[in-house]
């Protein structure tokens, strides 16, 4: 019946939204993903921002195919959620504030000898893949968020909502680490040192907000253990 379809266009419309919203913040945050990104970008420009999406792609997509696959099922555990609950929330909390440290002395001029910027002499679709492997907050973000909404996905349109979902997070990728190589390659006549200062404290609040919901959700699962 075309309502029906209407009415499933439009959770598919609202999940990817979701997923490009929750996607941001860990895009943006600090790390060596973001760091190859501003360094590559000073000789190779806007191209710098899709190779290193392609390279994080292929480092994602496998782990969320797990997850449809799943490993996302295991989260459904209480003692699972506890765990992850309260480590995951502890971690990312420190993580927050450490976001929100760097966040205050970030620039688009972050020094080529960083572990980020090292990994470039692979290329840069070799080196979005290593980098987002190698930060903490990439695994971190993909227990405590990415496998409900895998999960959410599956549960709403089957591997529909997983074709649906892989793209929508990718587009954050994309739309942030080019917008980041474009403004770098330009001279950052786009986007000013305060201008990104000001993007990365937003994004470090929103994240402790989440780590504190970590933690509520956590206990709240510790507490309901048998």
């Amino acid at each position: 019946m075309p309502g029906v379809a209407l009415a499933d266009l439009a959770q598919l419309l609202i999940l990817s939204a979701s997923v490009f919203a929750w996607s941001l913040p860990a895009v943006m945050s600090p790390g060596p993903v973001l760091i190859a990104t501003v360094a590559d970008s000073s000789k190779r420009g806007f191209l710098t921002g899709p190779l290193i999406t392609l390279g994080h792609g292929l480092a994602e997509v496998p782990l969320i195919l797990l997850l449809a696959l799943g490993l996302g099922l295991v989260m459904s555990l209480k003692t699972v959620q506890a765990v992850v609950g309260l480590l995951g929330g502890g971690f990312l909390l420190i993580i927050s504030l450490d976001f929100l440290r760097f966040a205050r002395r970030a620039s688009l001029n972050m020094k080529a000898d960083e572990r980020g910027a090292r990994l470039l002499r692979y290329g840069p679709v070799a080196a979005g893949a290593l980098t987002s492997v190698s930060s903490p907050f990439f695994l971190i973000w993909w227990i405590g968020t990415g496998s409900p909404l895998t999960l959410e996905a599956l549960q709403l349109a089957g591997w529909l909502g997983i074709l649906v979902f892989i793209p929508s997070h990718l587009v954050a990728d994309l739309l942030w680490y080019s917008g980041v190589a474009f403004a770098v390659g330009r001279g950052r006549r786009l986007m000013s040192d305060r201008v990104f200062r000001i993007i990365l404290a937003g994004c470090g609040l929103f994240l402790v907000y989440k780590s504190l919901e970590y933690l509520a959700a956590g206990y709240a699962a510790a507490v309901g253990l048998p």
